[in-house]
């Protein structure tokens, strides 16, 4: 995990927190791994035309249940929805001004 003066200056520290829980979900989860491996396994089926977008295709819902599982570890760690929601929101974002969560 990699946390860059940029985050330190754009977020609160509960906010940090968050983030930082939600990265330790991927850690425990052990989420590069099983990307890894999904995506050794689908290499060889990516050119087939139907089964290659089948695969891809399950490869990122995967992705995405993955991500959903890492933002309630932000969730347990910041006890707060409000503050994953501006951690996130500042990180796709880009800025410490994107702060108003309700109009996102």
């Amino acid at each position: 995990v990699v946390v860059t003066s940029a985050l330190l200056d754009r977020c609160t520290d509960d906010e940090v927190k968050a983030i930082i829980g939600h990265e330790l979900g991927h850690l425990k989860c052990s989420h590069s791994l099983y990307l890894t491996l999904g995506g050794l396994v689908s290499a060889p089926v990516r050119g087939l035309p139907l089964l290659g977008s089948q695969a891809e295709k399950l490869l990122q819902e995967w992705r995405l249940a993955a991500e959903y599982s890492c933002d309630r570890a932000a969730l347990l760690v910041a006890q707060d929805v409000n503050v994953v929601a501006g951690a996130m929101l500042k990180l796709f974002a880009g800025t410490a001004r994107a702060t108003n969560t309700q109009a996102f």
